[in-house]
């Protein structure tokens, strides 16, 4: 009797290893009507994931699909929150540079000019906008050029020697000078 159960317990175990004893272990668990049950169908099939084997292939090449997908996400995140900077290095300029738009001509007067008028037109051109101080004699007067970049400014010359300076200031900071010296004679020659 003893070898019979031996025997019986030994075929359980072969039933159980055995994909075709599975199949009937499971119309066994069947109901009238022939389907497993939503509880014993939900354990079979979560037993059938963990007892699946994955080759080393397979691991790596998910992993690296994971990565990649993660590596995109970010790379778009930082698009979608900073947009398209990738040509705003081409504006920017080294501060030792000269900005290339900023330019001072200084029309009238000439330098070294001799004149007899006490008040002087001092004209010229420089960038739309741009900040004008003109320095005469120790004294500073500000202004701005127009929309065109044109300015003109009246100052009050001294008997003799009058000597000024011109700086135009763009909004990055730029400066460009100019310097001239105007003789004013109260006398008619």
């Amino acid at each position: 009797m003893k070898k019979i159960s031996e025997h019986s317990e030994n075929s359980d175990k072969q039933k159980a290893s055995d994909p075709e004893n599975q199949k009937s272990d499971l119309s066994e668990k069947t109901d009238t009507s022939g389907k497993l049950s939503h509880s014993e169908f939900s354990d079979k099939y979560k037993q059938s994931l963990i007892d699946k084997e994955i080759s080393t292939k397979t691991f790596i090449l998910s992993h690296f699909f994971l990565l990649l997908i993660s590596l995109l996400a970010i790379v778009g995140l930082y698009y979608y929150l900073y947009g398209d900077a990738s040509d705003d290095w081409k504006n920017m300029a080294p501060l030792t540079q000269a900005p290339k738009s900023l330019t001072l001509e200084v029309n009238n007067p000439d330098d070294d000019s001799l004149v007899f008028d006490k008040n002087l037109v001092i004209s010229g051109k420089t960038m739309p906008g741009a900040v004008l101080i003109v320095t005469i004699n120790g004294a500073d007067l500000g202004f701005e050029s127009n929309k065109k970049g044109d300015f003109s400014k009246i100052v009050t010359l001294t008997s003799g020697a009058n000597t000024f300076t011109i700086t135009a200031l763009d909004s990055r900071g730029g400066s460009k000078t100019v310097e001239k010296v105007v003789y004013y004679s109260e006398e008619k020659i």
